[in-house]
């Protein structure tokens, strides 16, 4: 049955003032030719006010043969490192859905950055953005990028170009193929473009007098190694004040010697002693008062508190415990 998602409501949450979607449309769009667009997904206000925050945000000018030939790209990596104003439309309830309704797992971060391809700048060279993962092609959906158009996304300022279908394709392309084939994502400010990491695609040239600014946020599975490290990306004493949500987005999930990494986290700020061991972590069976740990009726010694409370001690030698 198909539904409509809208932003985030949470107190304290600026909403982007976007228009409600239906999520599986969008997704089986996505699913089938591999790119979507999706106009007023964020209101003009809240265009304006990204805008204004990302002129604080320190950019650095890339040069790259393939990714930007003329020197005039400009990107802010590591984008939730630098600011919190755009935390909200990372998290949109909206583009989740999205992402997750193609990848059909649980998500990471990728790569979160500002893009603003400069007048003068030669097209990208048409790339996939699942390419650092060696799989044989076509594979299972591994990676949504998605754009936040700042500026109209126009033939001649650079808007993004996309080869749809391309998706599926088993081989390396031939680039003049490609080009043939690619389509701007013309759209005009506030609109969303996503597509699916085994997508062909790349930045348009920029044959205008003006800029063409975007913000980009890129998933990928939760299992996958992200192309930017999240967790070191972001200061930890931050990351401690973040919602429980972007937290797991930025990669603190799992556990860190049966405890939360939120709490290693929490401790190492605090700065207690080697916060990544468990609080009653001692020589197998033996407490820190020296006396053996509480067997349960199995024999199994039983972790008393924290998160992971009621859990059988990995390691120990005794009846119903795991044998190392």
């Amino acid at each position: 049955m198909a539904h409509a998602a809208s932003g985030s409501a949470a107190a304290g949450v600026p909403w982007a003032g976007g228009e409600q979607v239906d999520v599986d449309s969008l997704v089986q769009q996505l699913d089938t030719t591999g790119y979507i667009i999706v106009p007023n997904w964020i209101s003009p206000a809240e265009v304006q006010r990204q805008r204004e925050a990302m002129e604080a945000v320190p950019v650095l000018r890339q040069h790259s043969p393939s990714h930007a030939p003329n020197g005039l790209t400009v990107r802010a990596h590591n984008l939730l490192g630098k600011t919190r104003e755009c935390d909200h439309l990372a998290t949109d309830t909206r583009l989740l859905a999205v992402v997750q309704g193609h990848l059909r797992d649980s998500i990471q971060f990728s790569i979160c950055t500002l893009m603003d391809i400069l007048p003068g700048e030669e097209s990208q060279r048409l790339h996939q953005d699942d390419a650092m993962y060696r799989m044989a092609r076509p594979h299972m959906p591994l990676t949504v990028n998605t754009v936040i158009a700042l500026d109209d996304f126009t033939s001649t300022n650079g808007a993004t170009r996309i080869v749809p279908f391309s998706k599926d394709w088993g081989e390396d392309i031939d680039q003049d193929h490609g080009d043939g084939e690619a389509v701007p994502a013309c759209c005009p400010a506030g609109s969303l473009i996503a597509w699916s990491g085994s997508s062909w695609h790349g930045g348009g040239a920029n044959d205008s007098d003006s800029p063409r600014l975007a913000l980009n946020f890129h998933y990928c599975l939760s299992w996958l190694k992200p192309q930017e490290s999240q967790v070191l990306g972001v200061d930890p004493a931050e990351v401690l004040t973040l919602s429980p949500q972007l937290q797991e987005l930025l990669g603190y999930t799992g556990s860190v010697s049966m405890r939360s990494p939120m709490d290693v986290v929490a401790d190492r700020e605090a700065g207690k002693p080697r916060p990544w061991v468990h609080p009653q972590a001692a020589v197998p069976g033996v407490s820190k008062s020296g006396a053996p740990l509480p067997p349960d009726s199995s024999g199994a010694r039983i972790i008393a508190s924290g998160p992971h409370k009621g859990a059988a001690q990995v390691g120990e030698r005794g009846a119903g415990t795991s044998k190392l």
